[in-house]
C-alpha cells in the first residue's frame, strides 16, 4: 500500500477543514484555527522529529482485494481511511471528499500532481447557511411557483464542490463587414417618403480576452455553470490542497481542445459586438454581413471554482440549482403553476378592460359600443397576458453563455483599418390619409 491522500490532522485528534468565515483551517471539535503555512510548518517538523506524517489521510490499495489483481491506470481505486479504517472507493475524477464512515475530510493528493494540479483556486466565500437563505429568497420572490413546491420539494443535497475550469487568455484579430444605414423620413403632400442610405462599413480590429472560463467537468451542466458567472479571477490564489479540505472536488475530464469551440463562440460574438459599439457611429441601423476572426497567443490556466449545488425533487422531476460560492449568485429553473398564472391574467384583464373599452370606442369613433367592447376586452386580455408572461420569465434563469464581454480587456481594443463607403440609396413611399373628420 502506498500513501496517496492527505488529511489535515489536528493535535486534538480531529481533522482540520477549510473554514469559509476565517479563510483558514479550522478543527470542528476544538475550534482551533491555523493557516495553511503554519500547518505545513508543523507537519514538516512532526515528520522530521518523530517520522510521523500527520497529513496521511489514507492509503491507496495497489491490489484489488476482491480479485487479487493489481489496479490498472484509469481504474477506480480503493483507499483505506486512516481515521476509521473504512474502505473508500471515490469516483475517478474525485480529488477530495469525506469518508462515508467517519466523515473525515480526505484530499486525494495523488490525483492532483503534475499536470493534474490546478494553477489557481478561488476559495468559498459563502457558507451553507447563506446558501439556504439565498435559495429560500429566490423561490419566494418568484411569481406563480406552485405552492406545493416548497412543501414537497426536499433539499436532498446541498453540496459545496470545487468545479474544474479552464481559463483562456488570448489575442483576437479580425475583419468585420457591415451594412449600415442612415434613415430619414420626409412628407410631401399625402406621401411619406423614407430614405435608406446604405454604406459598406469595414473594420480591421484587435482586442484581447483574459481568463474566459469554461467548466471542465462532464458531470456539470454547461448552461448551469455559464449562468453563475462571473467569477472574479483577480481574487484567485495559488492552488493549495488545504482549500479543498472538507469540500468535494473533482479534476477535469473535459480537455482544453474540447473546450475551444465554446471559447471561440463566445469570443466571436463579443468581438463583433465590440467593433460595432466602439467604432461604428452615426448610423440608424447596422447589419452584420460577415466576419473573419483569428485567435493567437493562447494561454490556459487550470482553475478550481467554488460552487454550491442544490438538488431538489418535486413531482418526480429533478430541479438543480447552482450558487456561485464566491459571489452568491444563484440560478436554477423553477416550476410554474400555469393554471394560477392564466387565472390571474384573466382576473386582471377585467379592470384593464375598464380602461381599454372606452379608449377603443374613442379611437374607433363611429363604431358601436358592442364592437368596441369586444376589441377593448381582447386588447386588455392580451396586455394582461403579456405582463404575466413577463412575470414568470424570471422563473427561468439558466441559459448558455453566448458572449464574453466581461472578459474583454476594453483598453486593448484598436482598429488598424476603418472604411465607410457609400453604397446605394433606397426609397420607400407610403400614401397617408389627409382627410379630417
Amino acid at each position: 500500500m502506498t500513501s496517496n491522500s492527505e488529511r489535515y490532522k489536528c493535535p486534538c485528534g480531529g481533522t482540520y477543514e477549510f473554514d469559509i468565515k476565517t479563510q483558514m483551517l479550522k478543527c470542528p471539535f476544538c475550534d482551533s484555527v491555523i493557516s495553511q503555512e503554519e500547518y505545513d510548518a508543523m507537519a514538516a517538523k512532526k515528520l522530521a522529529e518523530d517520522n510521523i506524517d500527520v497529513k496521511d489521510g489514507g492509503s491507496r490499495l495497489d491490489i484489488d482485494p476482491e480479485t487479487g489483481e493489481a489496479f490498472q491506470e484509469g481504474q477506480q481505486e480503493t483507499y483505506i481511511c486512516k481515521s476509521c479504517g473504512g474502505a473508500i472507493t471515490p469516483a475517478l475524477t474525485s480529488i477530495s471528499e469525506k469518508c462515508p464512515f467517519c466523515d473525515s475530510p480526505i484530499v486525494l493528493s495523488g490525483k492532483i500532481s503534475g499536470e493534474a494540479q490546478p494553477d489557481v483556486i478561488i476559495p468559498f466565500k459563502f457558507d451553507n447557511r447563506q446558501v439556504q437563505e439565498a435559495y429560500t429568497k429566490h423561490v419566494t420572490s418568484k411569481h406563480f411557483v406552485p405552492k406545493s413546491f416548497n412543501a414537497e420539494a426536499r433539499k436532498k443535497e446541498i453540496q459545496g464542490i470545487y468545479v474544474p475550469f479552464w481559463l483562456l487568455s488570448c489575442k483576437a484579430d479580425g475583419e468585420v463587414n457591415l451594412d449600415c444605414q442612415k434613415i430619414t423620413t420626409t412628407r410631401q403632400a399625402n406621401q411619406e417618403i423614407t430614405t435608406h442610405e446604405h454604406y459598406d462599413v469595414y473594420r480591421k480590429s484587435h482586442m484581447e480576452f483574459t481568463d474566459l472560463p469554461a467548466d471542465a467537468s462532464k458531470d456539470m451542466d454547461d448552461d448551469l455553470m455559464d449562468s453563475i458567472e462571473p467569477f472574479n479571477t483577480a481574487e484567485a490564489l495559488a492552488f493549495k490542497t488545504a482549500y479543498v479540505s472538507g469540500f468535494a472536488a473533482t479534476k477535469y475530464d473535459v480537455g482544453v481542445e474540447e473546450s475551444y469551440p465554446r471559447f471561440e463562440k463566445r469570443m466571436k460574438e463579443s468581438f463583433v459586438k465590440a467593433v460595432i459599439d466602439k467604432s461604428v457611429k452615426g448610423y440608424d441601423k447596422v447589419d452584420v454581413v460577415d466576419s473573419q476572426i483569428d485567435f493567437s497567443d493562447r494561454s490556459i490556466k487550470y482553475a478550481m471554482f467554488p460552487v454550491w449545488i442544490i438538488r431538489n425533487k418535486w413531482n418526480g422531476k429533478d430541479f438543480v440549482f447552482a450558487v456561485n460560492g464566491q459571489t452568491g449568485k444563484l440560478v436554477g429553473n423553477l416550476p410554474t403553476d400555469w393554471s394560477r398564472m392564466f387565472t390571474s391574467a384573466g382576473i386582471w384583464s377585467v379592470p384593464a378592460a375598464a380602461v381599454c373599452i372606452p379608449l377603443a370606442k374613442f379611437l374607433m369613433e363611429n363604431a358601436e359600443w358592442s364592437g368596441a367592447s369586444i376589441i377593448g376586452f381582447l386588447v386588455a386580455l392580451v396586455l394582461s397576458l403579456i405582463v404575466h408572461f413577463a412575470m414568470v420569465a424570471g422563473n427561468t434563469s439558466v441559459a448558455d453563455a453566448t458572449q464574453a464581454d466581461g472578459y474583454l480587456d476594453q483598453e486593448s481594443f484598436s482598429n488598424a483599418v476603418e472604411r465607410d463607403k457609400y453604397s446605394r440609396t433606397e426609397r420607400q413611399v407610403r400614401t397617408i390619409s389627409t382627410s379630417v373628420k
